[in-house]
């Protein structure tokens, strides 16, 4: 996703814009992170795994979509 939002900035100005530190964005890291180890794990259940592999996607989306919505908004007044 990350790659993808970097190349649409060169098409879209408003997202080519710096963000503002936030702590959504590195709460929504960390859980990817901590997800991606525990998921390897082979004492892992399958079930656990894939519901916080999908929140972990879910949370993901959410927070690119924030970050898109704010860069459209302010991207819009300037």
């Amino acid at each position: 996703m990350r790659y993808a939002f970097v190349i649409a900035g060169h098409w879209f100005r408003f997202m080519d814009r710096p963000l503002p530190d936030s702590f959504r964005r590195k709460t929504v890291c960390v859980w990817q992170i901590v997800t991606l180890m525990v998921a390897i794990l082979p004492i892992t259940p399958t079930g656990f795994a894939t519901a916080t592999l999908a929140i972990a996607l879910l949370l993901l989306c959410y927070s690119f979509f924030t970050d898109l919505r704010w860069l459209y908004q302010t991207g819009r007044k300037t």
